[in-house]
C-alpha cells in the first residue's frame, strides 16, 4: 500500500465490495438432527450479509464507506435496498433481474453459538466490470474490504487493482475458499478466525499469524472469540484481550469487528493498531448482548462514544 501524502487532508474512504442478503434468525435450544423436527422461536428479520454487515459497521464510525453489491429485483432485493435506505452507507447495487436475492437463514442456539445457511448466487454474479467504474474515484491510503463471497477471479482481480492504486486492502476470507491462499501477496490485512487460519496454514495462535505474515500479508489480525484477538503487524504480534459481555448471539459480531477496527485505523489515518482493535472488540462486545446482525451493532451515537475511548481504562 502506498501511503497518502501527509499534505493531502482529505478524509480517507472505504469501498466494500461483498454480498448484501436479508438475515431470517431462528432462536433454537438444541440444532436438528438428520430426519428430526425441533421447536424454535421466530427472532428476527433483517439486513445482512457479510459485505453489508462490515460496511454498515464501517459507515457508524464516521468513514464514507461505499457498498458495492449485486441484489435481485424480487421483494428480498426491495427489502434491502429499503433497508440501506437507513444506513449511512452509500449503496452501489446492481440489479440482477434473473436470480433470487442472496438469503442466510440463521438458527441461533441459547449458548450463543451459532449455525448459518446462506446463498450466494446474486453475490457470485458480480463481475470485475460491476466494479471497475467504483474503483476510479479511489485515492491511495482508502480502504478496499473483500470476502469470500465473490467469484475467486473477481477477487483477485480487485486485489491487484488495489495494489496498482495503493489502496489498504483487506481480506476477509469467509465463506472459506482455500484459493483465496493465493491473494495473500496482494492483501494488506487479513482477517481470520481460528478456523480460518488453521486451514490456510496448519498452524494455530501465534504460529498461525507468524506464517501468514510470511505468506506476504502486512497485518493480520486473528480473532479468538472470548480470548480477544492477535494483531500481527511488523516483527510484532500482540494479543488484546476481549471485553467481557453477556452473550446472546454471535451472529454479526466478527464483521463488527473487522468495520470497526478498519473505521478507527482510517479515521486516525494510521495503520491496524491495538487501540483500533480495542475499539473492535468494544463495538463487537456490544453486538453480541443482542439479537441479529446490523441491528445489534452500536448506533453511529454509540460508536461515537467507543471511539472517542481510546484505550480502556
Amino acid at each position: 500500500m502506498t501511503e497518502t501524502p501527509q499534505t493531502d487532508a482529505r478524509p480517507r474512504r472505504a469501498l466494500v465490495f461483498g454480498n448484501a442478503a436479508i438475515d431470517e434468525v431462528f432462536q433454537v435450544r438444541d440444532l436438528p438432527a438428520a430426519g428430526e423436527s425441533v421447536l424454535g422461536r421466530a427472532g428476527h428479520t433483517g439486513l445482512g450479509g457479510k459485505g453489508t454487515n462490515q460496511a454498515i459497521a464501517l459507515a457508524r464510525t464516521g468513514v464514507p464507506t461505499r457498498l458495492v453489491a449485486a441484489v435481485g429485483t424480487d421483494w428480498h432485493g426491495r427489502a434491502i435496498r429499503d433497508a440501506l435506505g437507513h444506513e449511512p452507507v452509500e449503496p452501489a447495487l446492481v440489479d440482477r433481474p434473473d436470480i433470487p436475492s442472496d438469503r442466510s437463514i440463521i438458527f441461533a442456539q441459547e449458548d450463543g453459538d451459532n449455525v448459518i445457511v446462506t446463498t450466494n448466487a446474486c453475490a457470485r454474479s458480480l463481475t470485475f466490470a460491476d466494479c471497475r467504474a467504483e474503483l476510479a474515484g479511489a485515492r491511495p491510503g482508502d480502504a478496499m474490504l473483500l470476502q469470500g463471497n465473490l467469484d475467486r477471479d473477481v477477487t483477485a482481480a480487485l486485489c491487484r487493482a488495489g495494489r496498482d492504486r495503493g489502496l489498504f486492502t483487506v481480506l476477509n476470507p469467509s465463506p472459506f475458499d482455500a484459493g483465496l491462499r493465493d491473494l495473500l501477496p496482494l492483501t494488506d490485512a487479513l482477517f481470520v478466525n481460528a478456523n480460518e487460519a488453521r486451514a490456510l496454514t496448519g498452524c494455530a495462535g501465534r504460529d498461525a499469524v507468524a506464517a501468514l505474515r510470511r505468506a506476504g500479508v502486512a497485518q493480520v489480525v486473528l480473532t479468538l472469540g472470548a480470548e480477544g484477538a492477535l494483531l500481527g503487524s511488523g516483527a510484532d504480534i500482540l494479543h488484546v484481550p476481549a471485553r467481557p459481555a453477556e452473550v446472546v448471539d454471535v451472529t454479526g459480531a466478527g464483521d463488527c469487528f473487522e468495520g470497526v477496527a478498519i473505521g478507527s485505523a482510517l479515521r486516525r489515518r494510521t495503520r491496524l493498531d491495538e487501540i483500533a482493535i480495542r475499539h473492535a472488540g468494544r463495538a463487537a462486545a456490544h453486538t453480541i448482548g443482542s439479537l441479529g446482525t446490523a441491528r445489534a451493532f452500536p448506533s453511529p451515537r454509540r460508536m461515537s462514544e467507543i471511539l472517542d475511548d481510546l484505550l480502556d481504562r
